[in-house]
């Protein structure tokens, strides 16, 4: 057998034995997060190119314990946020001081702070310029109190 022949062999016995860091990663993920994992799989938090003044969340730099209906499922004491300049809604988990981007589509509804929130789109008619998430401030048979 040739030095070549012998030095591939090699390398790939090497590959086979050695252990990929991205399973050990993506192992650990899912160990802290849990069932909750899909939640926590979008992007990060935007990065601005000037300095807020004091915050753009809406609830402050504290997340709050809420409830989100994320892609037909519904969770319960979930840490979230609202970018109020973006108008986005972001997750954090309780293991992790990242902030997490939901995806737009696939948020139901969500409440946070004694607020409920669903799609502008949903609420109100056809040709309507809103969009993004709205707050319901009341809601009675006849009509319904939003804020933007």
């Amino acid at each position: 057998m040739s030095h070549q022949h012998l030095l591939t062999v090699l390398l790939l016995t090497i590959g086979v034995v050695l252990p990929s860091q991205a399973d050990t990663y993506a192992d650990r993920y899912l160990q802290q997060t849990g069932a909750r994992a899909v939640l926590f799989a979008g992007n990060g938090q935007a990065r601005y190119p000037f300095k807020p003044e004091n915050t753009y969340f809406l609830f402050g730099t504290d997340f709050k314990k809420g409830n989100i209906t994320y892609d037909g499922i519904y969770y319960s004491n979930v840490l979230l946020n609202v970018d109020g300049y973006l108008d986005q809604l972001y997750a954090k988990s309780d293991t992790s001081s990242h902030p997490v981007l939901m995806v737009y589509d696939k948020v139901s509804s969500f409440t946070a702070n004694g607020h409920k929130f669903l799609h502008a789109e949903d609420l109100l008619p056809d040709g309507s310029q809103v969009t993004g998430y709205v707050e319901i401030l009341m809601q009675a048979d006849s009509c319904i109190l939003l804020r933007k």
